[in-house]
């Protein structure tokens, strides 16, 4: 067995337990919760999340196989190696994935390319443990490889190391997807707290704003505090949770796809590669179709008046 096909064998060990682990808190929760003490529990929503996860369980090997080799090449090429600094790798490990992921995930936010895929997290109209098992198959290549894999890999760490780092901070940000665990005091604002959390997931125009969210950040709102996208609960608004329209299906293949076909119907309306980019990199919430250069929208087959279309 080589090296690479052992370190893939150990990452799957620790993606089993860590699946194991969530999925044993989701369940213990929703029994709690609807048979204990007898609150609203959407199971339908719970077992679609728990459906979307095995599918990428099945198909991540698929970008695994692509993701690792190319990390470990480049570990073995780093710019610089800080792996090499006892417990202070760990430290330094720590803060490059919580820079990545607080990039990828306001990327995946601020961005249609991303964000087709990202929404899938947030279709669910509710927020507990199980939501954490509502994951896209395409954010494990696009986002790990961008950001976590290829710029940790060039300082030094080993793709599985990187990885398995990855899959412990998703175990520990379980707890994050909780209703039920108020504000904690001293801590707000400095981890990614429950609270801090239900913002994030909150689909209020007083919470998404300018910035397509807020509390980006894994395991911290450090990042989110230096770059100014860090937003606390607030006790005057009720959080609605899910898309800002919201999608009542429970179907995953209709959660996964369903923006895809919007971006397709979109896409045929662009006249240009420069609108089709534009298109994939603006916000999710930028009009479409474009206005142009003469001032009017193009709408499907027809030029419509910009001050027609209502927005």
């Amino acid at each position: 067995m080589t090296e690479i096909q052992e370190s893939l064998r150990t990452l799957a060990h620790i993606s089993v337990y860590v699946t194991w682990i969530i999925f044993s808190l989701a369940v213990v929760e929703a029994v709690v919760l609807k048979y204990v003490l007898k609150q609203e529990y959407d199971l339908a929503g719970a077992a679609c999340s728990f459906s979307l996860k095995i599918v990428r369980v099945f198909s991540q090997s698929i970008p695994l196989l692509v993701t690792v080799p190319i990390g470990y090449w480049l570990s073995r090429h780093p710019i610089v190696d800080l792996s090499n600094y006892g417990a202070m790798s760990y430290l330094l490990l720590f803060i490059g994935y919580e820079f990545g992921f607080y990039f990828r995930h306001r990327f995946a936010h601020q961005t249609r390319w991303f964000w087709i895929s990202h929404q899938v997290h947030h279709s669910a109209n509710h927020l507990n443990l199980s939501v954490a098992f509502r994951v896209s198959v395409g954010e494990i290549l696009m986002g790990a490889m961008l950001f976590h894999v290829i710029p940790l890999s060039l300082l030094g760490f080993d793709p599985i190391t990187i990885l398995g780092a990855a899959a412990i901070g998703g175990a520990i940000a379980l707890w994050n997807h909780s209703t039920w665990i108020g504000k904690l005091g001293p801590l707000e604002g400095i981890l990614s707290t429950p609270s801090a959390h239900r913002v994030h997931h909150a689909r209020n125009p007083e919470y998404i704003g300018e910035k397509e969210g807020a509390n980006f950040g894994a395991l911290t709102v450090i990042f989110d505090r230096i770059f100014g996208t860090y937003m606390p609960e607030r006790d005057d608004i009720k959080i609605e949770y899910g898309l800002v329209e919201p999608i009542r299906s429970n179907n995953p293949v209709t959660i996964s796809f369903h923006l895809f076909k919007k971006a397709w119907i979109d896409l045929r309306q662009a006249r240009s590669v420069g609108e089709v980019l534009s298109y994939l990199t603006s916000k999710p919430s930028d009009p479409w179709p474009p206005v142009r250069t003469d001032g009017v929208r193009y709408n499907k087959t027809t030029f419509i008046e910009d001050n027609q279309l209502g927005r």
